[in-house]
């Protein structure tokens, strides 16, 4: 059943990645192609940013490996939306949903001396909180991809949301009800 909207899907979920719909059903949703080409392009040059820069820095990743885990998970979360980016632009059934969660790990945003956490393959367009060292309000936008993965680092303490990928997540979710 769809969290959303309540629909019931004809198949049920074996996974997170698991299509929900039937392929016909996939097929009949009213999504435009340059939806699919737009989250496509996102996905692969988002994809095609982010492995370059995680290459460029491999030499200089700090933690040992830990950190080497770290960059190599990454790489592995830009392999996937690359792989997300592909689907899309061939409308290869499962799309919708492979890109639904690509999109939705994009949403978190996280800042404290335990864990930062924030990627973006595509762009972003954040709203934050600072709670420490003073309460503050900001956002920032970005055109292409950004990793920041970090543990147990001095910082400031805020939570955010990418407003960017949550639009995009929550227009894949209401297509596959039919809101879309």
């Amino acid at each position: 059943m769809c969290e959303s909207c309540g629909a019931t899907f004809a198949i049920p979920a074996r996974s997170l990645l698991d299509s929900r719909l039937t392929e016909e059903q996939e097929a009949a949703l009213v999504l435009p192609k340059p939806v699919s080409v737009i989250l496509g392009l996102l996905g692969i040059g988002g994809a095609a940013i982010g492995l370059v820069a995680a290459a460029t820095s491999a030499s200089s990743v700090n933690g040992g490996l830990l950190g080497l885990l770290i960059l190599v998970a990454m790489a592995g979360l830009y392999v996937f939306g690359a792989y997300c980016g592909l689907r899309a632009l061939q409308r290869r059934y499962g799309w919708v949903r492979l890109n639904q969660v690509l999109w939705a790990i994009q949403v978190p945003v996280l800042t404290s001396p335990l864990v930062k956490y924030s990627f973006s393959t595509g762009g972003f367009i954040t709203a934050w909180l600072q709670f420490q060292p003073a309460f503050s309000v900001g956002g920032s936008a970005f055109l292409g991809s950004n990793v920041n993965v970090n543990l147990f680092t001095p910082g400031p303490t805020a939570i955010g949301v990418n407003l960017f990928a949550l639009g995009i997540s929550y227009y894949l979710a209401h297509a596959q009800c039919g809101d879309a």
